[in-house]
């Protein structure tokens, strides 16, 4: 065979023709745009669908159809003219926008180590992004920037159909700023991993928000969640905040993670939560909250593992080099703040470094909201690799701590793991037995089996001898 070029067809590229000539009519073009559609919404990607249009003039531009818009690592010039090529807005569900880490390779006169450095992108024009977005009216919005932003601000516009929002940046140093005066009567789950703006504000705007999900760094360090239809709240706070306030009658769900450089303000009135699960880490603060020489390290309050049981109070302290004298009434304050569920359990984790805990624990479990409410403790004795020799007047060992006299009304079973028999560890025990006229069961763990534990044995038979009501368990 010879081409108009006039060179020859070898006989293997003859049959190739011949079997392209003998496939017949293209089917799968010929079938209608609705089922060429589903084929293109499988792809779940934008760049991937434009490429079809190779296979046959049939395919072009098909995928401006869709209604489900994914676009990843497509160049971020190439966006929002692709926006613009889309012809039935009225129809898009979800609109889902990746813009990737952008680099380029550094110039010869640049001090950068590397060979590539990091592009910063507009805030101007990622707002401009935004607006050609909100113009085809998504039910559904996903967009999230990985790359750096310069500029004050971010403008959000008005999507007026959205049912879900989510907005995600990689930084948190320039905030997007929430439309003003508008309602956004449709939107039901938001989320939202930016630093931002007028959050309070945008939810008050939101009549039927359901689902509310914060990764967020806020103006003046503020997160204020009030909402009459918000059921389901997580709140991962970024970088320093002092005052976290909630105000929602139909919350079931609440989930909250803290970070605070100090101590923070909590406020929280949600009377139907079913399901919480708080936390808080005091590992960076900039003010350590303590007292003596107890140091909290982290707090958390967990549900239970089988349903209808109250969630758990879980504690974490160590002994530091630092004093904290006369912070007593202030440590309980800060422990009191995260108290926004009704609980039954006390557990406790400490890292003693060869110190004297009971002490510190008594002036925890005396406090009325504990005391009144614990049914378990669990004490979970955990010592340093290097243990101190605790001085004489240690600020960890109080004058008379052994005779405080409290009532554990609701105490039914105690749990210590890490016993080592010390006479301040069985000083403890018979503090606990003497206050709590309930208690029914005690479960020792010594911290390790050796000829001492005979002794240890013998001497905690010895004590609940006096206690015929409460069964005794020692575990080696």
């Amino acid at each position: 065979m010879e081409l108009r070029s006039g060179r020859l067809l070898c006989s293997t590229q003859q049959q190739q023709v011949r079997s392209l000539e003998d496939l017949g009519p293209d089917h799968i073009s010929a079938l209608p745009d609705d089922l060429l559609l589903l084929i293109l919404a499988r792809l779940r990607c934008v760049v991937t669908a434009a490429r079809t249009g190779i296979l046959s003039r049939r395919w072009r531009n098909l995928w401006t159809l869709l209604s489900a818009l994914v676009f990843r690592n497509v160049k971020y010039s190439s966006l929002e003219p692709a926006l613009a090529c889309l012809v039935s807005p009225a129809a898009i569900s979800l609109l889902d926008i990746h813009i990737p880490l952008m680099r380029r390779r550094r110039d010869h006169w640049e001090r950068w180590h590397g060979s590539v450095v990091d592009v910063y992108l507009d805030a101007a024009g990622v707002t401009s992004l935004l607006l050609a977005a909100a113009r085809l009216e998504p039910e559904e919005l996903v967009f999230a920037i990985n790359s750096n932003v310069t500029g004050s601000h971010v403008e959000v516009p008005y999507f007026r159909r959205a049912a879900s929002i989510t907005l995600k940046s990689n930084t948190f140093i320039t905030p997007f700023h929430m439309p003003a005066g508008v309602e956004f009567a449709a939107l039901d789950t938001l989320s939202l991993s930016c630093s931002i703006t007028g959050l309070d504000d945008l939810i008050s705007r939101c009549p039927r928000l359901r689902v509310l999900r914060l990764k967020v760094s806020t103006k003046n360090n503020l997160v204020i969640v009030h909402s009459t239809s918000l059921q389901e709240l997580f709140v991962d706070s970024r970088g320093r905040t002092d005052r976290l306030d909630i105000a929602a009658p139909v919350l079931r769900q609440l989930t909250v993670s803290l970070n605070p450089y100090v101590g923070i303000n909590v406020s929280v009135l949600a009377p139907i939560v079913e399901m919480i699960s708080w936390y808080c880490c005091y590992v960076d603060a900039s003010v350590p909250i303590g007292f003596g020489g107890w140091r909290l390290i982290k707090l958390m309050l967990k549900m239970a593992a089988r349903q209808g049981q109250l969630p758990s109070l879980r504690i974490h302290a160590d002994i530091c080099s630092s004093c904290f004298p006369g912070q007593l009434a202030n440590f309980k304050r800060e422990i009191k703040k995260h108290m926004v569920a009704v609980f039954s359990d006390l557990e406790l984790h400490l890292t003693t470094g060869g110190h004297v805990f009971g002490a510190f624990v008594f002036h925890l479990i005396g406090m009325n909201r504990i005391r009144r409410a614990v049914r378990r403790l669990k004490v979970i004795l955990g010592g340093s690799k290097v243990k101190e020799e605790c001085p004489k007047n240690c600020l960890c060992h109080p004058r008379d701590w052994e005779v405080q006299t409290i009532t554990l009304i609701a105490l039914e079973e105690v749990e210590i793991d890490g016993f080592e028999g010390v006479d301040h560890e069985v000083d403890f025990l018979k503090l606990v037995c003497k206050s709590a006229p309930m208690l029914k069961r005690v479960i020792v763990k010594l911290s390790h089996e050796d000829s001492s534990s005979t002794k240890i044995c013998t001497e905690l038979y010895d004590l609940f001898r006096a206690y015929s009501s409460i069964e005794c368990c020692i575990c080696l």
